[in-house]
């Protein structure tokens, strides 16, 4: 070996790797001159420490292990976001941090200063322009500018909402403008009643609060009124009512975003007046005016539930159906039907643009020169949007149709139609333009079914890309085959998928779940996507020509099929009642479906403890003994076992049994879930013990009750815990051992009650009698939609001293 090579002991041991050349230093550095190409010695030194001293202990070893492990899993974390970010992610969750902003600000115990929010969205989107990389303090900036937009936006959008709600309970005189009716399947009609302009009137003994818009029901026998008529009569006109239970749905929230100040029935029938002069004109009447016309139309034609149903799918209204349908579609699993929403804009986008090729492609030279397939997208976004107008614009149809715009767009501008992109994009448009839609049913179940199927399908398409297609082979009786199982097999798994993401929604806003709901769609579904959509298509494009009954009567064949299907999987027993779920569960829920929706990478995964988490949290909720109604005329006991509604036939026990029906259904569907209806009772009879003087009952240790004359209310204040007073007494029994009073103000102001009593303890000996009860109000704060409730503390309160002995 010459003195120019290395050492074959120092060579590389794989293959193409060069030798390091720290393995080659001069014999003396301080010679410059000295050759490199002697190896330095292997021989080993004296070593100062012995190997012993730096064996670590095992629990550093440990700590050596866990860092090891931290520092892997923190590399492959950053890679999945990479990835993530790669795709788009950040705009993708874009939308979901808007709407977190939006939840955070209609959750807040007050509200907030005016530039509180817009500031810190200011200061956040600075950090991000400024910022020279993308890193943590970026992408933390980018949440909060997106959160503190979304509150602002919320807070803007209710600073210009001015609604002005009766704050109590009126008898007046009114005349106005009717803008929309619903016909009832009793007979009866709602309406809803414009009072501004000059020939508005409204008379109340002493004056007070005059709201914009009032929603009245009149009883059938009166006349016909139609929108844009004037109406005119006596009527008893309260505040929209509350959440019938602290965390039940409040129906004053959104019917003080609709403009409507007060709900209540006319006192007789309702008269027809001329107004003098004409009102102004407004596109909402006008609207509602071709809406209303149409659905006469179709009554002509079909009347019954036949026609109630068809205009329901048509122009939405479902005043019509009875209650017994309704409740059957729902148990079923096909109320969606009922809810103009994507599957019903898309079946009309679908036959337009499909009619329009159809006839584009009848003249050869007309579809070879002519972009033939963007001018049926141009058709079909008119149609959607005409669809739009006359169905009345909820949540849901302007989710659809923003969405069925943007495909359409994309499909003019050549460029992919159905991706999740589309979704989020629809999704941040709708918060921008109706922020407190991300509260209602309505949004959070169509969006949740949309991004589900859409992310199923995005993974199914995928999986068939891998594979490599083969020329297909068999005949015209195994693909016909083939075909049928596709579209089968497609239907079932779209009806799994919107389940599975709508069932979570279902079961927090109406405390049920569909579990024989795959069955019901996969029967009704084909003929609704066939036979219903395209012949409501039909029927309204030829109704100007008067043409419309032989579309409406095949129309009717298929609702017809619908409701034998609701009624037969309704009817087999499985009723689905799951009771009241947890707002924690659906927030758990809500963040592991989008976490599986939106993300690609192993992340998704995480999605898993969330869910297990949120089913866990389900099973932990915890049934009041009490329920006590806003306007004190409705007191519900609910037993020891009221969860199963086994104890007592019932499990429930009511002040009055034949009073506040609606408010009462929506208890035992949120605590009696799966209890058998209780038989009607007789009229003024009561699961409490009533006299002249009021109602009582005795459970749990302690005693309720009910005041109906104060003649007796010192001896009420001495033997009752808990009194009840549909009377403005706040300082009825004024003792320091004195009950839990609630009287009509504290009602009206916080709302519906839930009390809690502390089982197995005995009655304290001294203090107050409220020492056991916990009780929750369902509206805990003043925020702008509940102004009206607490402009009562300014009313004049009337006091009744107790009578001492």
């Amino acid at each position: 070996m010459g003195s120019d090579q290395k050492p074959s002991s120092a060579l590389p041991s794989n293959k193409g790797e060069t030798a390091s050349e720290d393995l080659w230093l001069p014999v003396n550095e301080t010679d410059p001159g000295a050759s490199r190409s002697q190896p330095v010695s292997h021989q080993p030194a004296e070593p100062f420490f012995a190997v012993d001293d730096f064996t670590p202990s095992p629990a550093r070893a440990s700590v050596l292990r866990l860092d090891l492990l931290r520092q892997g899993w923190a590399e492959k974390l950053a890679l999945a976001f990479e990835r993530e970010g790669e795709r788009g992610a950040a705009f993708l969750w874009a939308p979901v941090f808007l709407g977190g902003g939006i939840a955070l600000y209609f959750a807040l115990p007050r509200e907030p200063l005016v530039f509180a929010f817009p500031i810190l969205a200011l200061i956040s989107l600075l950090i991000v322009w400024r910022a020279r990389s993308i890193g943590v303090m970026t992408r933390l900036s980018r949440m909060i500018f997106l959160l503190a937009l979304g509150a602002s936006t919320a807070q803007l959008h209710v600073r210009a909402t001015d609604t002005i709600m009766l704050p109590s309970t009126v008898t007046v005189k009114l005349q106005g403008v009717v803008e929309r009716v619903g016909r009832r399947v009793d007979g009866s009609a709602r309406y809803t009643i414009d009072l501004r302009g000059a020939h508005a009137v409204w008379e109340v003994r002493g004056g007070g609060t005059r709201p914009e818009r009032v929603r009245l029901t009149a009883r059938k026998g009166g006349p016909s009124v139609g929108v844009g008529q004037t109406i005119a009569g006596l009527a008893r006109v309260g505040p929209p009512s509350g959440p019938a239970f602290p965390g039940a749905y409040d129906f004053s929230f959104q019917l003080w975003f609709d403009g409507i100040g007060g709900n209540g029935f006319f006192l007789g029938p309702p008269r027809l007046e001329s107004a003098a002069e004409d009102p102004p004109f407004s596109i909402r009447r006008a609207v509602n005016g071709s809406r209303a016309s149409i659905a006469e139309t179709i009554r002509a034609v079909l009347p019954g539930e036949s026609g109630a149903l068809a205009v329901a799918l048509i122009v939405g209204d479902r005043s019509g159906i009875s209650e017994e349908t309704a409740e059957h579609l729902r148990r079923s699993g096909l109320a969606h039907i009922l809810a103009i929403s994507g599957l019903h804009m898309a079946l009309v986008a679908a036959t337009v643009m499909f009619s329009l090729q159809f006839l584009g492609a009848v003249v050869p030279k007309f579809a070879l020169h002519y972009p033939v397939k963007k001018w049926a997208a141009a058709g079909a976004l008119l149609a959607t949007a005409g669809y739009l107008s006359i169905s009345g614009g909820s949540v849901s149809t302007q989710r659809a149709f923003i969405m069925i715009a943007i495909m359409l767009l994309a499909i003019m501008m050549d460029r992919r139609a159905l991706t999740m992109r589309n979704v989020a994009l629809a999704a941040f448009v709708v918060l921008l333009l109706a922020p407190e839609a991300l509260l209602s049913p309505g949004f959070q179940m169509s969006f949740a079914a949309v991004a589900g199927l859409v992310a199923t399908y995005e993974q199914l398409i995928r999986w068939k890309a891998r594979r490599q297609s083969k020329p297909g082979t068999a005949g015209q009786k195994q693909r016909l085959a083939a075909l049928m199982l596709r579209n089968i097999s497609g239907l079932a798994l779209t009806s799994i998928i919107a389940g599975l993401a709508t069932g979570l929604f279902a079961a927090y806003h109406f405390h049920r779940v569909a579990p024989l709901g795959l069955i019901a769609n996969l029967l009704a579904m084909p003929v609704v996507s066939i036979l219903v959509m395209p012949m409501a298509l039909l029927a309204m494009l030829a109704m100007p020509f008067a043409l419309e009954g032989w579309a409406l009567t095949a129309m009717a064949m298929g609702v017809g099929w619908v409701t034998a299907v609701a009624d037969h999987v309704s009817n087999f027993g499985l009723r689905g009642g799951i009771g009241v779920v947890p707002q924690s569960t659906l927030l758990l829920g809500s963040m592991a479906l989008l976490i599986v929706c939106l993300s690609r990478t192993w992340l998704k995964f995480t999605a898993l403890p969330l869910a297990l988490l949120a089913f866990a949290m389900a099973a932990d909720r915890k049934v009041p003994d009490l329920l006590i109604l806003e306007n004190a005329n409705q007191i519900a006991v609910l037993e020891t076992n009221a969860g199963t509604g086994t104890e007592g036939g019932t499990g429930m026990k009511l002040l009055k049994p034949n009073a506040e029906k609606f408010a009462v259904r929506i208890w035992r569907q949120a605590y009696l879930p799966n209890a058998d209806k209780p038989p009607k009772a007789k009229r003024g009879s009561s699961d409490f013990q009533c006299d002249a003087y009021g109602c009582s009952m005795h459970t749990r240790g302690i005693t309720i009750t009910h005041v109906k004359n104060t003649a007796r209310l010192f001896e009420d204040c001495r033997l009752a815990d808990i009194l009840v007073i549909p009377y403005t007494m706040p300082n009825a029994c004024g003792a320091e051992d004195a009950p839990l009073v609630i009287d009509k103000t504290s009602l009206a102001r916080n709302g519906a009650r839930a009390i809690y009593i502390e089982p197995g303890q005995p009655a304290p000996s001294s203090g107050t009698k409220i020492g056991r009860i916990d009780v929750v109000e369902s509206v805990p704060a003043e925020r702008p939609w509940h102004a009206h409730r607490f402009a009562l503390d300014d009313a004049p309160k009337t006091v009744f001293a107790a009578r001492t002995n």
